[in-house]
């Protein structure tokens, strides 16, 4: 015979195995559209390309911090379904290394195209140059978000994770 109390047993266990609170590493997912305030409407998309990034070796003769010994080159793609302009408002790239030591955040203003886009299946791609060194390992995880408005102000944060090999 079923019982409220058998119900209420069963749901926490099936609730207890969905959770985890391991200390297994994160590992990159690739593009992702974040959550925007406007339910309505979806975030625009944001991917990489390529999807595993490469750290060149670009001078070390210099000490740190005076450059930072790796460049990662990589295109920002933000892409909008919505038929409404999208203004892109800042790049910010966050890298991690391997043992998790993070890098200084860098932050690009304005990033050209500054004018809107938006019609059908529209995108922007933006060409971006990281680098890093000082006191991190060359290998790990780069975070990229892209902060974008539409013309009614509502704003839009979106992320990308990409692996640095």
């Amino acid at each position: 015979m079923w019982k409220p109390t058998s119900g209420v047993i069963v749901l926490a266990a099936v609730l207890a195995a969905a959770c985890s609170d391991g200390d297994a590493p994160l590992a990159p997912t690739g593009a992702a559209a974040l959550q925007s305030n406007d339910w309505m409407r979806p975030a625009p998309f944001v991917g990489v390309t390529p999807s595993v990034l490469s750290a060149q070796l670009i001078d070390n003769s210099v000490a740190c911090p005076a450059v930072q010994p790796f460049l990662v080159d990589a295109t920002v793609v933000v892409r909008t379904d919505r038929n409404a302009p999208i203004f892109i408002d800042s790049i910010r790239m966050q890298f991690t290394d391997t043992r998790g030591t993070a890098a200084p955040d860098v932050t690009l203003t304005a990033p050209v195209p500054t004018r809107p886009f938006g019609t059908a299946l529209d995108e922007a791609r933006l060409p971006v140059a990281f680098r890093f060194g000082c006191g991190v390992g060359r290998q790990g995880t780069l975070v990229i978000i892209a902060d974008t408005h539409d013309n009614n102000g509502r704003r839009f944060s979106n992320e990308v994770r990409a692996t640095v090999r």
